[in-house]
Protein backbone atom coordinates (compact mmCIF):
# COMPACT_ATOMS: atom_id res chain seq x y z
CA UNK A 1 0.00 0.00 0.00
CA UNK A 2 1.33 3.43 -0.95
CA UNK A 3 1.55 5.83 2.01
CA UNK A 4 0.10 9.27 1.24
CA UNK A 5 -0.31 12.51 3.14
CA UNK A 6 -2.81 15.32 2.78
CA UNK A 7 -1.10 18.66 2.12
CA UNK A 8 -3.22 21.74 2.68
CA UNK A 9 -2.11 25.10 1.34
CA UNK A 10 -3.93 28.40 0.93
CA UNK A 11 -4.93 27.58 -2.64
CA UNK A 12 -5.61 23.84 -2.58
CA UNK A 13 -5.56 20.53 -0.77
CA UNK A 14 -3.48 17.79 -2.35
CA UNK A 15 -3.01 14.09 -1.69
CA UNK A 16 0.69 13.37 -2.11
CA UNK A 17 2.39 9.95 -2.15
CA UNK A 18 5.23 10.07 0.40
CA UNK A 19 7.52 8.30 -2.08
CA UNK A 20 7.27 11.37 -4.37
CA UNK A 21 8.60 13.75 -1.69
CA UNK A 22 12.18 14.70 -2.51
CA UNK A 23 12.81 16.88 0.54
CA UNK A 24 11.19 19.14 3.13
CA UNK A 25 12.50 22.47 4.42
CA UNK A 26 11.48 24.22 7.62
CA UNK A 27 10.51 27.86 7.21
CA UNK A 28 9.59 29.05 10.69
CA UNK A 29 6.18 27.56 11.52
CA UNK A 30 5.80 26.43 7.91
CA UNK A 31 7.20 23.55 5.88
CA UNK A 32 8.09 23.64 2.21
CA UNK A 33 7.53 20.22 0.65
CA UNK A 34 9.32 19.63 -2.65
CA UNK A 35 8.33 16.71 -4.87
CA UNK A 36 10.66 14.86 -7.21
CA UNK A 37 8.78 16.32 -10.20
CA UNK A 38 9.56 19.84 -8.95
CA UNK A 39 6.12 20.74 -7.60
CA UNK A 40 6.31 22.60 -4.27
CA UNK A 41 3.87 23.15 -1.43
CA UNK A 42 4.09 25.55 1.51
CA UNK A 43 2.06 24.20 4.38
CA UNK A 44 1.33 25.89 7.71
CA UNK A 45 2.74 23.05 9.82
CA UNK A 46 6.16 22.75 11.43
CA UNK A 47 8.68 20.30 10.03
CA UNK A 48 8.31 18.16 13.16
CA UNK A 49 4.56 17.88 12.69
CA UNK A 50 4.97 17.23 8.95
CA UNK A 51 7.52 14.48 9.63
CA UNK A 52 5.11 12.89 12.10
CA UNK A 53 2.44 12.77 9.42
CA UNK A 54 4.79 11.43 6.75
CA UNK A 55 6.09 8.69 9.09
CA UNK A 56 8.03 6.64 6.51
CA UNK A 57 11.55 5.36 7.23
CA UNK A 58 13.09 6.59 3.97
CA UNK A 59 12.54 10.30 4.70
CA UNK A 60 15.12 11.28 7.30
CA UNK A 61 16.03 14.46 9.18
CA UNK A 62 19.51 15.60 8.21
CA UNK A 63 19.36 18.84 10.21
CA UNK A 64 16.96 20.81 12.35
CA UNK A 65 15.42 22.36 9.24
CA UNK A 66 15.85 19.72 6.50
CA UNK A 67 14.45 16.24 5.83
CA UNK A 68 15.35 14.26 2.73
CA UNK A 69 14.16 11.15 0.90
CA UNK A 70 17.15 8.77 0.84
CA UNK A 71 16.01 7.29 -2.49
CA UNK A 72 16.88 10.59 -4.22
CA UNK A 73 20.38 11.01 -2.72
CA UNK A 74 23.18 10.71 -5.28
CA UNK A 75 26.16 12.02 -3.30
CA UNK A 76 27.13 13.04 0.22
CA UNK A 77 29.78 15.77 0.05
CA UNK A 78 31.39 15.47 3.48
CA UNK A 79 33.87 18.30 2.98
CA UNK A 80 31.00 20.74 2.27
CA UNK A 81 28.52 18.97 4.59
CA UNK A 82 25.99 18.76 1.76
CA UNK A 83 23.76 16.08 0.31
CA UNK A 84 23.20 16.16 -3.43
CA UNK A 85 19.95 14.86 -4.88
CA UNK A 86 19.11 13.47 -8.32
CA UNK A 87 17.65 16.82 -9.39
CA UNK A 88 20.93 18.59 -8.52
CA UNK A 89 19.63 20.20 -5.31
CA UNK A 90 22.20 20.45 -2.53
CA UNK A 91 21.07 20.44 1.07
CA UNK A 92 23.24 21.13 4.13
CA UNK A 93 23.35 18.52 6.87
CA UNK A 94 24.39 18.84 10.50
CA UNK A 95 24.55 15.18 11.53
CA UNK A 96 27.94 13.63 12.21
CA UNK A 97 29.40 12.00 9.10
CA UNK A 98 29.26 8.48 10.55
CA UNK A 99 25.73 8.97 11.88
CA UNK A 100 24.51 10.21 8.49
CA UNK A 101 26.20 7.39 6.57
CA UNK A 102 24.89 4.77 9.00
CA UNK A 103 21.34 6.15 8.87
CA UNK A 104 21.29 6.16 5.06
CA UNK A 105 22.77 2.67 4.89
CA UNK A 106 20.34 1.28 7.50
CA UNK A 107 17.31 2.73 5.72
CA UNK A 108 18.41 1.39 2.34
CA UNK A 109 19.18 -2.07 3.77
CA UNK A 110 15.74 -2.31 5.39
CA UNK A 111 13.85 -1.34 2.23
Amino acid sequence: MIRKIVVRTVRKTSVVPCADISYCLAAGSYTQIVLQQGEQFLTCKSLSKTMGEIAVPYIIRISQSVAVNVHFITHVHHHKREIELVDGARLRYTLKKRELDATIENVLNVL
